[in-house]
């Protein structure tokens, strides 16, 4: 229906769009076109209604310009009007009817009138017991320049329950047209409008059993929309996940609506978010927190494009042809994988290395190739370094894929991680003072193959520090090896400034270790946390933890991981002086309020130097709310005192550097260094969250 979000409505309304370089314009350009004309129009008209009621003097009332305007529209102004009012009104009709009634669009209301009416129909069938998916093998043909695609899939199931199932249940992607053919079965519940399927099972699958499902899935897009709905599937980058077009076994709790004020608005609870971080896990944790209808999968993909591009899918390439002028590209996964992939589509150039074994591979738009050597370093580091301290490297390949600026994000799927063109590939890393963005955004994305497609934590609390809070970690390392130790303050800076900001942004601050989708918790404060705790205990104790514990729950599918196996595990390689500290970073929210109160120095008859440094040092717990309390304690705190800035660390040559114990309140500090200093700090590297960072440096008199 008309309503004031309609381009046709909103005076100079055109749909959102971006220039990319690999599809230009496309594919917002259609709708550009329409509505920017249209517009252009509606201006002209507008431009004829004034003119008929303008006049020079200024003082003429509405009834005399009326007037005016009534005798001048005759001849030439009545019939150009009459023009100008049969285009806008022709226009009109042609874009209401292309992108108000053929592609039905949703109001943002709409859409979350929908997902409410979803949730009260059919929350009752969360936790039902349900089939999983074990195995697919998909046949997609993709056709770029029509912006439509075609899938089936022959999706095995398996029964892993204690129980017989005889009813399945789905929930189907809200864009695409699905059918589901299932033997021997009856479709007992269709609901269009919420997007939900049942079918009653003739011969029930019995515990340990499986079947075989066929799943069919279209897209195809109906020229010009009010607002593009699917921009990843374009003319030229296709970039779309197995989410977008699959249906999910059972009900979709990611369909649910977190805003509070809106659940209250339509009578809905508060929503409860991941369960709870229990011990005794055992119905929660036999889920992981991507997905609730499948394990470890097997899956082998033919994907077909135009003759022109390349597709890309998870696994290695079995092969490939041409035919009738398309190109087909087969892919298979040597490994199972978490159920979470997706399929590409562009004409790359590629770039290509192969290490201890593994290709290394870049795809990319042909103007683009600035920041693809970088790229492939970054993955030999990551390579490198994560399998020689976590575990081996589960794929033949790993691959870098570049597609199209309509959104902004590395993301890491099997073996295969798209990253947008606006993020690496036109990166300016000319400047020294930036941080290499592409080499960190490359470590951290090749990390997710180690955390979430290797050890993946159970839907509850604390599962993104498993996945992101290790990612972080893992990257960080990667970039001390590849910058050295001294640059990696600018990193850590960057991490507790975005941790120390967003705090008075949230509502509830959780801990570390019950992080639920806290985005600069699990990044920004975890990522100093391991590296903070790397500091304390050592490289060679942080990386033996993380080895067991992947070493253990690599794979899991009887019971996923929480963060209290992973802190069982640190414990276990922490130091008895140091296990505060484990309590510290995950188990509370810890700050402090350390500050260089004076510092002065006096230079020696040996012809050394003398530094006297007054501290005042304070410890903090914080509850959810953001309410502070003062705590005792005794902590080794890093101490250093720098020279004139001849090296590459920001304060300068480091002339003195120690832990010394603090207490609450003020202390004193002397040491002797052997030439000038001119700056001392307490915690310099930022590896404790200060409240007010900027007095822990200070210039010496």
């Amino acid at each position: 229906a008309f309503e004031i979000s309609s381009n046709l409505l909103t005076f100079g309304g055109r749909p959102e769009h971006i220039y990319s370089d690999m599809t230009r314009w496309m594919p917002y350009s259609e709708g550009l076109i329409g509505y920017t004309t249209y517009w252009s129009f509606v201006g002209v008209l507008l431009i004829i209604i004034g003119s008929l009621f303008w006049v020079r003097n200024s003082g003429n009332s509405w009834k005399d310009r009326s007037a005016i305007a009534r005798q001048r529209f005759h001849g030439r102004p009545a019939m150009l009007s009459l023009l100008v009012v049969l285009i806008c009104g022709g226009l009109a009709s042609i874009l209401y009817y292309k992108g108000e009634v053929l592609n039905q669009p949703l109001s943002a209301d709409e859409s979350i009138q929908r997902d409410i009416d979803y949730e009260k129909a059919y929350k009752k069938y969360e936790g039902m017991a349900q089939p999983r998916v074990v195995s697919l093998n998909y046949a997609i043909d993709l056709f770029p320049q029509d912006r439509s695609m075609h899938a089936e899939a022959a999706v095995w199931i398996k029964n892993k329950e204690k129980e017989s199932i005889d009813v399945l249940h789905f929930s189907l992607p809200q864009l695409f047209d699905v059918s589901i053919d299932i033997p021997n079965a009856e479709l007992t519940e269709v609901d269009e409008k919420l997007r939900y399927q049942a079918y009653q099972l003739v011969t029930p699958i019995a515990p340990g059993d499986s079947i075989e499902v066929q799943i069919t899935s279209f897209y195809e897009a109906k020229g010009i929309e009010n607002e593009l709905t699917l921009p990843n599937l374009t003319q030229n980058g296709i970039f779309i996940n197995n989410t977008q077009f699959m249906p999910t076994i059972g009900y979709d709790a990611g369909r649910e609506i977190i805003d509070k004020k809106i659940r209250e608005e339509h009578g809905l609870e508060e929503h409860k978010g991941m369960h709870s971080l229990d011990k005794d896990c055992h119905i929660n944790c036999r889920n992981h927190f991507l997905s609730a209808d499948a394990d470890w999968v097997k899956v082998r993909s033919v994907v077909s494009t135009s003759a022109e591009q390349i597709a890309i899918a998870p696994g290695s390439l079995v092969r490939q042809w041409e035919e009738d002028r398309r190109a087909y590209f087969e892919y298979e996964l040597e490994s199972p994988v978490l159920n979470f992939y997706a399929f590409l589509s562009a004409e790359y150039e590629q770039k290509v290395e192969r290490w201890n074994g593994i290709d290394l591979e870049v795809y990319y738009h042909p103007a683009h190739a600035y920041n693809t050597e970088k790229m492939i370093s970054s993955m030999k580091s990551s390579l490198a370094y994560y399998s020689g301290n976590f575990s081996a490297y589960p794929h033949k390949q790993a691959r870098i894929i570049e597609f199209p600026r309509f959104a902004r994000f590395a993301q890491a799927f099997p073996g295969t991680m798209p990253y947008s063109e606006s993020v690496g590939f036109l990166a300016d890393l000319k400047s020294k003072e930036d941080i290499d963005g592409v080499t960190y955004v490359v470590a951290h994305e090749m990390a997710h193959q180690w955390w979430a497609h290797q050890l993946i934590g159970a839907a509850v609390e604390g599962a993104q520090m498993l996945a992101e809070t290790f990612a972080q970690y893992s990257a960080l390392m990667v970039m001390e090896k590849t910058y050295g130790r001294a640059t990696m303050r600018k990193f850590l800076k960057h991490e507790m400034d975005d941790y120390l900001r967003s705090r008075r942004n949230l509502e509830k601050e959780p801990v570390l270790m019950k992080v639920e989708n806290e985005g600069a918790i699990y990044y920004n404060k975890g990522s100093v946390a391991m590296y903070a705790l790397r500091e304390y205990i050592g490289e060679d104790s942080i990386n033996l933890a993380l080895r067991r514990f992947i070493d253990i729950h690599a794979y899991s599918q009887e019971r996923y991981p929480t963060t209290l196996d992973f802190l069982q595990e640190l414990e276990r390689v922490t130091p008895d002086s140091l296990q505060f500290l484990v309590d510290d970073f995950f188990k509370n929210i810890t700050l402090y309020d350390n500050k260089i109160v004076d510092a002065t120095y006096a230079e020696l008859e040996t012809g050394e130097y003398e530094v006297s440094v007054k501290l005042q040092t304070n410890k903090l717990r914080a509850d959810e709310t953001g309410k502070e309390t003062g705590v005792s304690f005794s902590d080794p705190i890093a101490v250093a005192v720098y020279g004139e800035k001849e090296s590459d660390h920001a304060l300068g040559s480091k002339l003195y550097s120690g832990y010394h114990t603090f207490s609450e309140g003020e202390s004193k500090l002397t040491f002797t260094v052997k030439e000038k200093p001119k700056q001392v700090a307490i915690d310099p590297d930022y590896l404790l969250p200060d409240r007010f960072p900027e007095d822990n440096v200070r210039k010496l008199d």
